[in-house]
């Protein structure tokens, strides 16, 4: 991780000053229960903090550096019974090449490496990105009561370091039943349910005072979140709002219908899907995961995730491309859009194999956006395609990781699973490319992951509880011994791309 460097003028203030890395908290799961404070910025910068180098701030926006400021969350937390504490932050890289941004709470003295978020394939910091990154604070930095925080960049890195802050979150995480937190599960559908059409109605029970109730689910997906993992709970805060998640209710019957029309086929046919209850008090419950199987008839979908993203991505040095790959028959399309993040003054679009696609963003002036850009599927080919960004712009519009993703909705069926049988060898998809899970017996099973570079390796189970981890670097084996039957996920992040497969121990 990157460490901070300063001008000499401020060195001999900060020389006892620590800085520690942090692993990357993976965010809450389903059963957790926590209290949840968020801090929502108001600076200069279309309402973004700037938190830069004093050089850089001195240069180009006197009097707009966030950098070194405390900044409190409404709110208090309760320290008694605390089992951890994490914060996340919202933050768009802006200057490329800027290094080092960490976290410091309460006046610490401990500065905290942030990093780019769980699962990230974010290959360094010359590349554009808006990620939402956690990690863990030891309880001795938090206080019982009201907590701040500040933030600092490197400033040595780049050629005018700074990162923009739209908010942050601070979650303090108990045992179930500790205080006065709501309760729920999903009550539809039931549990392993086959869904069969593009509408599903999901509902909940409740019970305690409750504001809302946020549905999400886990599987594959269009990697909104910013750091490349495109197997996780989808869903992030920004400014203090939750976004790209199934949907919210406000009220009894505290129910929603999710339109998985943009969803993906799956790779192994299912998703997971968790409702956050959030109390009036601003505690929250995870309800347990239910599973369900899509089997959409005449209806699947497909993601063209973005291949060579180009570094420090700004259409003012003119139009670059990506490239990405489609298995399925355009013959058989009927929609696709354009999905990408971004941030500047331009709202510009693009082509896809020499058709164009417009901005699928309306807000103008400096801001982040998120792009849903309508696209012609006829202008897609099974197999290879190339996607290009148009240059243009005073300042440009910063195009973020993972790039520009192209989904793609098909009158064919989902591919078919067998529905709740047990999967003796299940191949994650494009098996060649980055893992297999083989050799399912009694208690224990290998992955053979294929890629090069480092990767990692996480088994959870059925209520989204890590069981086991690996690290490894290059092709290696992996083999889980011990377990007690039951569904478990096998979710493998490598250079080679993050894919998920089930795997059931009776």
């Amino acid at each position: 991780m990157f460490r901070r460097r300063c001008f000499s003028i401020v060195m001999p203030v900060l020389a006892a000053v620590l800085a520690v890395s942090v692993a990357q908290a993976e965010g809450p799961v389903p059963g957790d229960v926590f209290k949840e404070l968020k801090w929502i910025a108001n600076g200069g910068c279309a309402g973004a903090w700037r938190i830069a180098s004093d050089a850089c701030a001195n240069l180009y926006f006197p009097g707009q550096n966030s950098a070194g400021q405390n900044y409190s969350f409404p709110g208090e937390i309760d320290k008694t019974d605390a089992t951890k504490v994490e914060v996340s932050v919202q933050k768009v890289m802006c200057h490329d090449g800027t290094t080092g941004f960490q976290v410091q709470m309460n006046n610490s003295g401990t500065w905290h490496d942030l990093g780019y978020g769980d699962g990230s394939t974010i290959p360094g910091d010359t590349y554009q990105y808006m990620t939402y990154p956690a990690i863990e604070i030891p309880l001795s930095e938090i206080n019982d009561g009201t907590n701040q925080i500040k933030m600092q960049v490197s400033a040595g890195s780049g050629w005018c370091p700074q990162n923009l802050v739209y908010g942050g979150t601070l979650r303090a995480y108990y045992p179930q039943g500790t205080g006065s937190h709501p309760t729920g599960s999903i009550t539809a559908p039931a549990n392993n349910a086959e869904i069969t059409t593009t509408s599903v109605d999901l509902e909940v029970s409740v019970e305690g005072d409750v504001a809302q109730v946020d549905y999400i689910y886990n599987g594959y997906g269009v990697n909104w979140e910013g750091e490349g993992n495109y197997e996780q709970w989808h869903y992030h805060m920004y400014a203090g709002e939750i976004m790209h998640h199934i949907g919210t209710a406000e009220g009894a019957p505290w129910s929603v219908t999710w339109n998985t029309e943009w969803v993906p086929s799956q790779p192994d046919g299912t998703v997971e899907v968790c409702a956050r209850i959030v109390g009036t008090n601003g505690m929250v419950y995870m309800t347990d995961a239910i599973t369900l199987y899509l089997q959409r008839t005449g209806h699947s979908a497909e993601i063209g995730e973005p291949t060579g993203t180009p570094a420090a991505w700004v259409t003012r040095s003119g139009g670059k491309s990506v490239n990405f790959t489609l298995e399925g028959d355009p013959s058989n399309g009927t929609a696709a859009m354009v999905c990408w993040s971004s941030w500047g003054d331009l709202c510009g679009g693009g082509n896809v194999n020499g058709t164009g696609f417009g901005c699928g963003s309306d807000l103008g002036g400096y801001n982040n956006r998120f792009h849903e850009a309508d696209l012609d599927p006829g202008a897609l080919n099974n197999g290879s395609n190339t996607l290009t960004i148009d240059g243009g712009g005073h300042h440009g519009m910063e195009v973020n990781w993972p790039g520009p993703m192209v989904v793609v909705q098909y009158s064919t069926d989902d591919p078919p699973v067998s529905v709740r049988a047990a999967k003796p060898e299940f191949a994650v998809r494009r098996e060649e490319q980055i893992a297999t899970v083989r050799n399912v017996n009694a208690r224990s099973f290998s992955v053979d992951v294929a890629a090069s570079g480092s990767h990692g390796v996480r088994v959870v189970n059925a209520t989204g509880r890590v069981m086991a981890a690996r690290q490894g670097a290059n092709p290696q084996s992996h083999t889980f011994e011990g377990l007690a039957g039951g569904v478990y996920f096998v979710r493998v992040v490598s250079t080679g791309g993050t894919r998920t497969s089930t795997v059931t121990i009776e």
